[in-house]
């Protein structure tokens, strides 16, 4: 295994804090997402992780699903699909969002949400873990990521 490939294991998963493995640093009106993945993983490791970051708008992000994560295994065509969606420690509380977005959605367009994500596909994404090559790309707030390639070794 590569030594950068080590460094996503290092990474402290389902944060949102920018890390090593982060991707680099976007200009400030740049709109979209990016992610970066190890090139190989062992598949006796049981984690599958990315490092992303994304910089939408908000009136796109109130008209879309939860982060998507789309993955494909190239050699069988297998495709996999599973959403970004953490469980809500205190449903009491409000979501930071879920007040700020009520009303006219068309005060929201020039504003945008920037945030990382480093999650292990595997939390979210119902997949087998098998040998081959995968191939992963992220959707959100009508926007699609570039599209990263993992291969799984024994």
């Amino acid at each position: 295994m590569d030594s950068t490939d080590k460094s996503f294991f290092g990474v402290l998963l389902t944060s949102e804090e920018r890390t090593l493995c982060s991707p680099d640093e976007m200009p400030s009106n740049w709109i979209g997402i990016v992610i970066n993945a190890p090139l190989n993983i062992d598949n006796n490791q049981f984690v599958f992780p990315i490092c992303g970051f994304y910089r939408l708008s908000l009136a796109s992000i109130n008209d879309s699903d939860p982060l998507k994560i789309l993955v494909r295994h190239i050699e069988t065509d297998m495709q996999y699909t599973g959403f970004l969606i953490d469980i809500d420690d205190n449903p009491e509380e409000p979501f930071p969002l879920s007040e700020g977005l009520e009303g006219d959605v068309g005060n929201y367009e020039n504003m945008t949400l920037a945030s990382y994500f480093n999650p292990n596909i595997l939390d979210y994404v119902d997949m087998p873990l098998i040998v081959g090559r995968y191939q992963v790309v992220i959707e959100y707030g009508n926007e699609k990521s570039n599209q990263v390639l993992v291969s799984i070794d024994n």
